[in-house]
C-alpha cells in the first residue's frame, strides 16, 4: 500500500480536533477505506506522529492493531508546518515539480528552506526596516514598544506557544490600538 500524505494530514487534523485521549479504533475519513486508515495510523505511530496503544492477541502476544490515542509532540509540530491549505498545496506542487518523493524529510526540508521567509518576525528585510525606523525615531517609545513586542512574539512562536498567524494577529491588533490611542 502506498503512503498518502494527504490522508496523514487529514488524520493529524482529526486527532487534533478530538478532545478525548481515547478514540474510535478506526476514525472515519471521507474517501478512504478502513485498510488505508489502519495502515496510515501504523505509519503515523511508527513515525512518532501519533501515540497509540497496541492491542495484542491474548494467545500469541502479537500486535493485532493499534488503538490511536492522541498526537505526539512531533505530530503537533508537523501539523503546524502543514496546517495552512495554500501552503500544503504549494508544498505538494513544488515536490511534484522536482520529481522528488513525497516524504516527511522532503516536506520538512522544503519548509525549512522556505519557512524563514514566511515568518513575519524572521524576515531580514523587515528587520532592517525596523532598525531604520528606530534610528529615525530614537525617542519614540511606541516604535520601541512595537519592536519589542515583535521580538517577544518571535520568541513565543519559536517556543511553540503561538503560531505565526497568532503572532501576526497579536502584533497587528496592538499596533492598531496604539494608532487609535495616538489619534485621541
Amino acid at each position: 500500500m502506498k503512503r498518502d500524505m494527504d490522508l496523514i494530514r487529514k488524520l493529524l487534523f482529526y486527532f487534533e480536533e478530538t478532545k478525548d485521549t481515547v478514540h474510535d479504533d478506526l476514525p472515519k475519513i471521507e474517501g478512504y477505506d478502513a485498510n488505508s486508515i489502519k495502515y496510515h495510523i501504523y505509519l503515523m505511530h511508527d513515525s512518532n506522529l501519533l501515540h497509540c496503544e497496541p492491542v495484542k492477541s491474548e494467545i500469541t502476544g502479537q500486535v493485532l492493531y493499534l488503538m490511536p490515542l492522541n498526537l505526539s509532540w512531533d505530530g503537533n509540530e508537523f501539523l503546524e508546518k502543514v496546517r495552512n491549505g495554500n501552503n500544503w498545496e504549494r508544498i505538494k506542487k513544488t515536490i511534484a515539480d522536482k520529481g522528488d518523493a513525497f516524504s516527511f524529510s522532503n516536506i520538512n526540508q522544503l519548509i525549512n528552506q522556505n519557512g524563514v521567509q514566511g515568518k513575519y518576525c524572521l524576515n531580514p528585510d523587515l528587520e532592517l526596516k525596523w532598525q531604520a525606523l528606530i534610528k529615525k525615531n530614537p525617542d519614540d517609545l511606541q516604535v520601541h514598544a512595537l519592536h519589542a513586542l515583535r521580538l517577544g512574539l518571535h520568541v513565543k512562536e519559536e517556543r511553540g506557544d503561538i503560531t505565526n498567524n497568532e503572532a501576526s494577529k497579536i502584533f497587528e491588533n496592538i499596533k492598531m490600538s496604539l494608532i487609535q490611542l495616538q489619534r485621541v
